[in-house]
C-alpha cells in the first residue's frame, strides 16, 4: 500500500500492530491497496473503529471519521 496521493508513502507488506514503528502512526488520508486485504484500526493494538479493504483499492480520502487516525493495520 502506498499514499494514494502526494505526501509520504510507505510499501506495507505485513501488518502492524502499531504503525508508529515505520513512522505512520496517526498520519493516514489515503492509499493504494495493490491486491491486499485488510483492516485498519485506529487503536494499537488492533481496536476501536475499523477500516477494512480488499482487493486493488484507492482510496483517496478516508473520509473525517479516519483521518489521520490509523494506528495499526492488520493484512490478510
Amino acid at each position: 500500500m502506498t499514499n494514494a496521493i502526494g505526501g509520504a508513502s510507505r510499501t506495507i507488506s505485513q501488518s502492524y500492530g502499531y504503525l508508529g514503528d515505520i513512522g505512520f502512526n496517526d498520519k493516514i488520508s489515503s492509499f493504494k491497496s495493490y491486491g491486499a486485504t485488510g483492516r485498519f484500526f485506529d487503536n494499537a493494538p488492533p481496536g476501536g473503529l475499523a477500516y477494512s479493504f480488499s482487493g486493488s483499492t484507492w482510496v483517496t480520502y478516508v473520509g473525517d471519521t479516519y483521518n489521520d487516525k490509523f494506528s495499526s493495520v492488520t493484512l490478510y
